[in-house]
């Protein structure tokens, strides 16, 4: 099979893709796929550059409680998010869905 310069520059022909490890937010096994996004802990918006890949629906429960100066300010650790109230409650509701599970996130109420 030929295969364009341009998609061989991209793609990594002597090692095949590392599986990622836990989710850092929720400890559940990562698989790749549409389950999986990354997610800047400082956004870019706010000078970050450093990402990492969380679940689908941690990235948008994240975003869905805290705004981007919020995030960048008081939560930019994985501690520091785990320790929040409506984030841990979250841990707790999610730990027992397989780790391909997505539901869209309600906007949270207490974001302004």
């Amino acid at each position: 099979m030929v295969v364009k310069r341009s998609q061989r520059a991209r793609t990594n022909w002597c090692h095949p893709p590392e599986p990622p490890g836990p989710c850092p937010l929720c400890a559940r096994p990562l698989v790749p796929g549409a389950s999986v996004d990354e997610h800047h802990l400082v956004p870019r918006s706010q000078g970050g550059v450093a990402k990492e890949a969380v679940h689908r629906i941690c990235h948008r429960k994240i975003h869905a409680t805290f705004n981007e100066k919020e995030l960048a300010r008081n939560f930019h650790s994985w501690e520091s998010l785990r320790a929040h109230p409506a984030i841990a409650d979250f841990i707790r509701w999610v730990a027992s869905k397989p780790p391909e599970f997505y539901r869209r996130n309600a906007a949270s109420s207490q974001r302004r």
